[in-house]
């Protein structure tokens, strides 16, 4: 974990990857480089990196997600969920949207809407897949550490590829200290 929050080896990654890149303004790569500085907690670069991603195309749906989840870690929960909307309505109402939507309203105090969205997605999941990963993050919105702690548990037995990033995500900073999440970041090989 110092490797993803140390300065220096995130400029220097990102500095690689610009350097071997035969297009530095793709979208891709600007939304790529946005998530390393987001996963380091340096949020204000992470927010440019995204921005500059929409500036190259308004369209690219996961921009929209990323750059919400950056918002919020600032607290900056109304501009959040704007660009979660956007990322809900842009994708389609893909689970995974829908899920870090739910999050931002539960910060921001709109629990209802929270829960309206954890409930939708719950009435989902008996109709289609929906990650149980997406379902904790929607559960911690509303408040539910315990449902969300046994959902990451669910995620982690069933080798959701998105528990590896349990250890970087901050939407569960607040779980860390847990014994619960301690076990599961070793289910998944990674010390807590």
């Amino acid at each position: 974990m110092p490797l993803v929050r140390d300065t220096v080896p995130v400029r220097h990654l990102v500095s690689v990857v610009f350097r071997n890149t035969d297009d530095p303004l793709s979208t891709i790569i600007n939304t790529w480089v946005g998530s390393r500085y987001f996963f380091a907690r340096q949020y204000d670069r992470a927010i440019e990196q995204y921005r500059n991603a929409i500036e190259m195309d308004p369209g690219f749906v996961p921009v929209h997600l990323v750059l919400g989840h950056a918002l919020e870690q600032k607290h900056m929960y109304q501009e959040a969920i704007l660009e979660l909307e956007k990322a809900v309505s842009l994708s389609g109402g893909s689970p995974v949207y829908i899920a870090s939507l739910a999050h931002a309203y539960g910060l921001a105090g709109r629990r209802d809407q929270a829960r309206k969205l954890f409930q939708d997605l719950r009435k989902l999941s008996k109709e289609r897949y929906v990650s149980p990963y997406d379902l904790a993050i929607a559960s911690l919105g509303v408040g539910e550490r315990d449902r969300a702690l046994a959902l990451l548990a669910q995620a982690v037995e069933e080798r959701s590829p998105r528990a590896a990033f349990l250890g970087v995500d901050p939407r569960f900073d607040g779980l860390r200290r847990d014994a619960r999440f301690k076990i599961l970041m070793s289910r998944i090989g990674r010390p807590s």
